[in-house]
C-alpha cells in the first residue's frame, strides 16, 4: 500500500473518530426532545387506549395509572436505548483508535 493512500485513510479515520465524539451520548444530546415526546407519549396513549385494547391486552387501569404505567415503560426504553447506543460508539471508537494507531505505527517504520 502506498504511503499516500494510508495518510489519507489515517485522515478519514481520525474524522471518523472525530465525529464519532461529538454525535456520541444521543439522548443527552436530545434529551429535551426526548421528554417532550415522552410527555406527549404518556398523555396521549391513555386516551387511544380503546383502540390499543385490540391489539395490545390493556388492563383496565385509571386515566392516571395509565399515564403512570407509560411513562415508566417509554423511560425504560430510552434507559435501555442510552445503555445500548453508548455501548455501540465506545466499541466503534476503540476500533477505529486501533486502526488510527496501527496507520500511525506504519508511516512510522516507512
Amino acid at each position: 500500500m502506498n504511503r499516500y493512500f494510508k495518510e489519507k485513510e489515517l485522515s478519514a479515520i481520525r474524522g471518523k473518530i472525530q465525529r464519532n465524539l461529538e454525535q456520541s451520548n444521543p439522548v443527552i444530546r436530545h434529551k429535551w426532545t426526548i421528554i417532550a415526546i415522552g410527555i406527549f407519549v404518556s398523555f396521549y396513549v391513555p386516551v387511544r387506549r380503546e383502540t390499543l385494547h385490540h391489539s395490545i391486552k390493556v388492563p383496565d387501569l385509571p386515566y392516571y395509572q395509565t399515564v403512570i404505567l407509560t411513562v415508566f415503560i417509554y423511560t425504560l426504553m430510552v434507559t435501555i436505548g442510552h445503555f445500548v447506543w453508548n455501548y455501540q460508539d465506545e466499541k466503534r471508537l476503540k476500533q477505529l483508535q486501533k486502526r488510527e494507531q496501527e496507520l500511525v505505527a506504519l508511516l512510522e517504520n516507512t
